[in-house]
Formats: C-alpha cells, sequence, structure tokens
C-alpha cells in the first residue's frame, strides 16, 4: 500500500520531470539492481565514469553486469561523448546501459550522449542523485535516478526514485519488483563499510595492500549496497521538496563564497560554476597532490566535513582500460571536497578557507 508520503514523491517528481513509470525504495541502488536484473543481460557491459560513487560500481557488479569505466573531463568532472565513445570502442562485452551522472552537482550536457546511445541502442540511465532543481536535469535520459539519502538535496534519511520512460522497461522493472525484496540489510551497514573502507585507503596509501583492494568489499557487504540499512522516512518528502529551491540557492551562495575566497589561492585550482548546476559539494584540486592527504586530515580536524572522494574507480576495480583515465586518475589523487549543504554554517565556511590558507603558508616556511 502507498503511504500518504510515498503519494506525495511520486506527485513532485511527475510534476518536475514528466510522464513515466515511478518506482520508490530503500535505496537507489536497489532499484538499479532491480532495472538491470530485470533487463536479463547479465555478462554484458555498463558504461559509468570513472570517478562517482562505489556503489554504482559495485551495484553494477552484483546485479552480474561489467563496470566499462569512461574518463571525466577536468573542467566539469563528468564524462563526455569522447570518453563515453572510448568507453564504448575499447569494451570487449556487449555494452548495455550507460549510467550519466551529475557529478557533485555539476550539469552535464547529455544531448550528444543521449544520441550516441540512441544509435547504439543503448539504454542512457541519467542519474539525478547529486542534482536536483536546476529545472534542467532529467530531461534525456530514457532511466532517470535519484537518491534521497544523507546530504543530498531532498534528504529523507534514505530512499531512491527510479523514472522509466520506456513501457517496455517498465513492464519488465514491474515484474522485478513483484518479486524482489525491499527490506533493508541486517548484516554490517554503513558505519562498518566506512570504517573498512577508510582502513584500505588507509593500508594503500601506506604501501601495506596493494591497490584495487577495495574491490573486496563488494561482496562482502552486498546487502547493505543494495537494500540500505534503514527505511526512508517518506513524511518528509513534502516538506523537503518545497523547500529545495531555496536550499539550492543556500548551497549556490556557499560555493560561490567558497570560490571567492579560494581563488586567490596559488596552491589550489577551484572549477567555474557551471550554468544549470547546484553544488553538492565544494570541490578543488590541490596542485601538488602530494599535500592533498595532510591538508584533508587538516580540514577534518578543523571543520570535520572535508573528503577526497572519489578515487578513480578503474584502478579499485582493475579495469583493463584504466589507462584511458588519466583524468579521473589526476583527480582522485588532488580532489578535496567542502560541504556547501544547510548544515554548513558560516563559521564552518570561514574556518575552512582560514585553514586552507594557514596550511600553505606553513609549507612556504619550511
Amino acid at each position: 500500500m502507498t503511504t500518504e508520503g510515498e503519494t506525495a514523491a511520486i506527485t513532485w517528481l511527475s510534476d518536475n520531470y514528466g510522464p513515466g513509470d515511478y518506482f520508490l525504495g530503500n535505496r537507489a541502488s536497489e532499484l538499479l539492481f532491480d532495472l538491470l536484473k530485470s533487463l536479463g543481460r547479465e555478462s554484458g557491459g555498463v558504461i559509468l565514469p570513472a570517478s562517482t560513487c562505489h556503489a554504482l560500481a559495485q551495484t553494477v557488479i552484483i546485479a552480474g553486469y561489467i563496470p566499462i569505466f569512461a574518463d571525466i573531463e577536468i573542467h566539469d568532472l563528468n564524462i563526455s561523448i569522447r570518453s563515453v565513445k572510448s568507453a564504448f570502442q575499447d569494451s570487449v562485452v556487449d555494452i548495455v546501459a550507460c549510467i550519466a551522472v551529475h557529478s557533485y552537482g555539476n550539469f552535464c550536457d547529455l544531448e550528444e550522449i543521449a544520441a550516441f546511445c540512441k544509435q547504439e541502442k543503448i539504454i542512457l540511465i541519467e542519474d539525478i542523485c547529486q542534482l536536483v532543481g536546476s529545472g534542467r536535469e532529467g530531461k534525456t535520459g530514457d532511466v532517470i535516478l535519484l537518491s534521497f539519502g544523507y546530504s543530498k538535496p531532498i534528504d529523507i534519511g534514505g530512499g531512491g526514485a527510479i523514472i522509466l520512460k520506456s513501457a517496455a522497461l517498465s513492464d519488465k522493472m514491474k515484474q522485478m519488483r513483484s518479486n524482489s525484496s525491499d527490506i533493508p540489510s541486517n548484516s554490517p551497514g554503513a558505519q562498518q563499510f566506512l570504517d573498512d573502507y577508510y582502513l584500505i585507503r588507509d593500508r594503500e596509501r601506506k604501501g601495506e595492500t596493494a591497490p584495487g583492494s577495495i574491490k573486496n568489499l563488494t561482496y562482502l557487504y552486498s546487502n547493505y549496497i543494495i537494500h540500505g540499512e534503514t527505511r526512508p522516512d517518506w513524511d518528509r518528502f513534502g516538506s523537503e521538496s518545497l523547500t529545495l529551491n531555496e536550499r539550492n540557492k543556500n548551497r549556490l551562495s556557499k560555493a560561490v563564497f567558497l570560490h571567492q575566497e579560494l581563488s586567490n589561492c596559488d596552491e589550489i585550482s577551484v572549477f567555474n560554476l557551471s550554468r544549470f548546476s547546484v553544488p553538492w559539494r565544494f570541490s578543488f584540486l590541490i596542485l601538488n597532490s602530494i599535500h592533498q592527504y595532510k591538508l584533508t586530515e587538516l580540514l577534518r580536524s578543523n571543520v570535520r566535513n572535508a573528503s577526497n572522494w572519489y578515487p578513480n574507480l578503474a584502478l579499485d576495480f582493475a579495469s583493463p582500460n584504466a589507462f584511458e583515465t588519466s583524468n579521473a586518475t589526476l583527480v582522485g589523487a588532488s580532489i578535496v571536497n567542502l560541504w556547501v549543504d544547510e548544515d554548513s554554517s558560516e563559521s564552518y565556511l570561514f574556518k575552512a578557507v582560514e585553514t586552507i590558507y594557514a596550511f600553505f603558508l606553513e609549507l612556504q616556511k619550511k
């Protein structure tokens, strides 16, 4: 039975993303998994960004498909028609789908990619988990994927939605969902996964384990990766959607402030804020990547919220075309992310800027 909150979510989504069949679930990964399983084309390839959330690649693998990683462009951290064609040509398996992500809230122009996918009979999955409310996202894909988890543009403590624009895809998905589990995992969850994830990253950094060990978490945490560990609070969706535009303006305002304050720091490179983008994180690159870890740790100590996501997944999952993803390698080794959501206070922003300048000033003294 559909709850009042779920009905409100579907109504809002249909108002913003138009006709289609709408499915809600405990997690975006769960819905993507069910979609891929419903296609029945296991062992086929799925193109996805080399720099994106590890859960995407893990879901593709758990569903029985092969991730084919496309490089990103440095200026917006998104895939492009160039990198999609390169991944397609390098693949030794038939490509079933392409997942295009609006990474970090940076709008990804998908017109050329959509035309190429149509030509090659590839299902285009438009991932808008990090960009909701720009007015331009979710208009191109055969499939639209959303997440409502922690710190996402619409945050109801978890959950996701998938929108299918094709009746043929919808029929398969309906059959799949009628037989699938929608029960959160009782196995080790988010905190244990993150503890193990960062332990492996630390060991890789110290040279104590070979790169690529992250892939070992895929099946160990498969239940959590697909189903999550809690049910979303759909009753929150109404209030979250009503205040989305205001919160997006606040995100953009905070990102503009950080851009202005950090543009004069010679040791980093900041991204220009592109049209139709709503920053999910404020990201910058450290020109000398040897300092990435220490600066991030200092930021975490001083302001708590800072990260280095995302590493190059083509290296994590030992992709044969990893050599074609040099931009993702560079970004993974030098990116630092700051938070710009509603929990990021003015003091957080000022302290983060102060910490960054002080860090590099201290280096100059040595």
